[in-house]
């Protein structure tokens, strides 16, 4: 079925994997938005980042907090929109991620940020919100997708890097670093076309392997929060149900989860790893001989890159082709879904 570009179509697959196909390009910002952030001026002394965001978009935010973490002296926090951690203060920078919440809630975070003179950032995909926020003037507002209300998703990953670096919290040598990684995965992402065979396409491999089961998503280090995006992906796009753990979880609690029940289970198990990491690979593959006869054998996806930014965007690029080819399997309309 998914080597039938008729039903690729009928699907609105076709269009969906063109869009994905194009999504390293989202690593670089357009001229206007790093205009926007060469003009900022910071104005106190920034002793933590909370990044506020719901949805997809708080998965990228961890996505973010642990590609940037190693490279700050100050802490990163990610939260969900519902509140405003309570030490915000004058020394915070707030960095707000519109795409999914709601006016209220934006307009709720942007008046407490103002009662305690923190700096707030205001990503936004929607023209509306330029309105509501413009009665917070310390609130600076900036566009994170062109011309339709489609988020581009990647391309936030590049604009929390900027604005870190704006306020002088990270090396320019990072940011850097998150662009080139769109080449690099552009180089691979043909392999995952909807021309290239099941035979020779991991992603659609990964889609008929997962197709009418519950998929569990594991991974260690700086690619665990990748996981919450195959999650993600695999709910949003495949209407799949999934969950996503990290390996030391997996090792412990989570080993003794698979002891009561039969082998025979609808599950399928991804373990994300560099392909660099021998270390994380050989735990891995103990723990599945550990548990074997006890839950369905795991399927190791190794992701390429040189550096950790390469490997994550890479393992990113694949959940989205992999998910919308088991949409295709579950039945799914492509298209307007992939939207937040």
């Amino acid at each position: 079925m998914l080597d039938d570009q008729t039903i690729l179509r009928q699907r609105g697959a076709e269009a969906t994997l063109h869009h994905v196909a194009t999504l390293w390009k989202q690593t670089t910002l357009p001229t206007e938005v790093a205009n926007q952030l060469s003009h900022i001026s910071p104005q106190h002394d920034i002793h933590n980042v909370v990044i506020i965001a719901t949805d997809g978009s708080v998965v990228l935010a961890h996505v973010a907090q642990q590609l940037v973490q190693p490279y700050m002296a100050v802490p990163v926090l990610c939260c969900e929109a519902a509140a405003v951690p309570p030490f915000v203060s004058t020394h915070s920078l707030v960095i707000i991620i519109e795409a999914g919440i709601s006016p209220d809630q934006v307009t709720n975070i942007l008046r407490y940020t103002q009662q305690y003179s923190a700096p707030a950032i205001l990503l936004t995909h929607d023209a509306a919100a330029a309105e509501y926020a413009a009665a917070y003037p310390a609130a600076t507002i900036m566009p994170i997708a062109h011309g339709e209300v489609q988020v581009e998703r990647q391309r936030i990953l590049t604009t929390l890097g900027m604005l870190l670096a704006a306020y002088h919290l990270l090396d320019s040598d990072v940011v850097d670093a998150i662009v080139y990684s769109g080449v690099h995965v552009s180089n691979v992402l043909q392999q995952w076309g909807a021309t290239v065979p099941t035979a020779r396409n991991l992603a659609k491999q990964l889609a008929r392997q997962a197709a009418g089961k519950t998929a569990v998503f594991c991974a260690s280090g700086a690619l665990a929060p990748v996981t919450q995006w195959w999650q993600w992906c695999w709910q949003e796009r495949a209407h799949n149900v999934a969950f996503s753990t990290t390996l030391t979880e997996a090792e412990h609690a989570g080993a003794h989860g698979w002891l009561s029940h039969p082998v025979d289970k609808p599950f399928a198990l991804f373990d994300l790893a560099s392909e660099n990491d021998a270390a994380t690979q050989q735990r891995m593959a103990a723990l599945d001989r550990r548990l074997s006869g006890r839950r369905p054998h795991t399927k190791s996806i190794l992701l390429a890159g040189e550096t950790e930014i390469e490997q994550i965007l890479h393992g990113m690029i694949l959940a989205e082709f992999a998910s919308c080819y088991l949409g295709v399997l579950n039945g799914v309309k492509q298209g307007k879904s992939d939207k937040f």
